[in-house]
């Protein structure tokens, strides 16, 4: 039986800026540009929810997600889906 490699929990932020520049660059055309605001729009919530993603204060579920991908070695769309 192989052993599960022990995976210490750590401080997780979500950083949407970084999605967001990603989307200008691959999107250059688009305008508007996407914005912390235009994105908030699209997922039905504030730009104060981006603030506190970034500064820590995140889901509960993200960490575990994140230790699910590491014990698995996955990406999170191996294993997390949408039903039709």
């Amino acid at each position: 039986m192989s052993k599960i490699k022990e995976v210490k929990e750590v401080k997780t932020i979500i950083d949407v800026d970084v999605i967001i520049e990603k989307w200008n660059k691959a999107n250059p055309t688009v305008h508007p540009q996407m914005s912390r605001k235009l994105l908030a729009e699209k997922l039905g919530v504030t730009p104060q929810l981006f603030t506190d993603w970034k500064s820590g204060k995140v889901p509960n579920v993200v960490p575990r997600l994140q230790m699910l991908m590491e014990i698995g070695n996955c990406k999170l769309n191996e294993f997390v889906s949408n039903e039709k």
